[in-house]
């Protein structure tokens, strides 16, 4: 009898701690937490995270986006997202690293073939600057880069780290590209460089995120989606602007 008792006391055990389970399960479809069937690799889940955060911010904004809809939306555990990233912030960090990284790259092989030429003139020099952060290469194809979408989305509470991941993916390249555009404008004060290299900043940033109102002016004749278009008109607007004399300041 003791033996049966024995015998018995498993299944009842297991069958408890199938409850358990259940309701936990239960639980956590509750709120908004699925388990990915498919067993992903830890990879392909890191990457699909990435890609469900990518989207949601660019469309909602950084504030606008909470870590459950992107769990929902990826369809993975919970402990996935704090597994590879930890926090919603550091998700966030990471999306921009691996936007800027292939930028600055290929920013650097466009300058460099252009030094290789022995000559360029400035249209040259915005091209290879402008080009690599207007398009995004994606399953083969170029397309517009989200990259400005998931920056303007961001509050200015997260500046400072904004601006840390940027000076150390973009320094070393945009300290190359200044170089270049002190050659291509001799007649310029390097303080007059720096504005007017902020000013391209400002407008490159603008160009990218595509608010949509030119398209609403223009009823639809202007297409800010057209990375190409987008980079026949900015760059003779832009290297007019740099063109222009230099400026004197009272306060200087």
């Amino acid at each position: 009898m003791k033996n049966a008792k024995e015998g018995a006391s498993p299944g009842r055990k297991g069958a408890r701690q199938a409850g358990k389970g259940a309701a936990k399960a239960a639980e956590a479809a509750a709120n908004g937490e699925t388990t990915d069937r498919r067993r992903l690799t830890g990879q392909e889940t890191k990457q699909r995270i990435v890609e469900v955060a990518e989207r949601l911010f660019a469309d909602n904004g950084y504030e606008g986006v909470g870590l459950r809809e992107i769990i929902r939306e990826a369809g993975v555990h919970s402990a996935a997202v704090y597994y590879h990233f930890g926090s919603k912030e550091a998700l966030l960090l990471h999306i921009l690293h691996s936007h800027a990284e292939p930028i600055a790259a290929k920013r650097m092989i466009y300058l460099d073939r252009l030094r290789q030429k022995g000559s360029f003139d400035l249209e040259q020099v915005l091209d290879a600057f402008l080009r690599p952060a207007v398009y995004e290469e994606r399953a083969g194809k170029p397309v517009r880069s989200a990259y400005a979408d998931i920056r303007l989305g961001l509050s200015l509470k997260h500046e400072e780290a904004v601006r840390a991941i940027q000076a150390e993916v973009f320094d070393p390249s945009t300290r190359e590209f200044l170089q270049a555009f002190k050659a291509c404008l001799p007649d310029l004060s390097e303080r007059d460089i720096y504005f007017r290299f902020d000013f391209l900043l400002g407008l490159m940033i603008h160009a990218m995120s595509n608010n949509g109102r030119v398209t609403e002016l223009s009823l639809g004749q202007a297409d800010p989606t057209d990375p190409d278009e987008v980079l026949q008109q900015m760059i003779p607007f832009i290297a007019a602007g740099m063109r222009a004399p230099s400026v004197s300041f009272a306060g200087k």
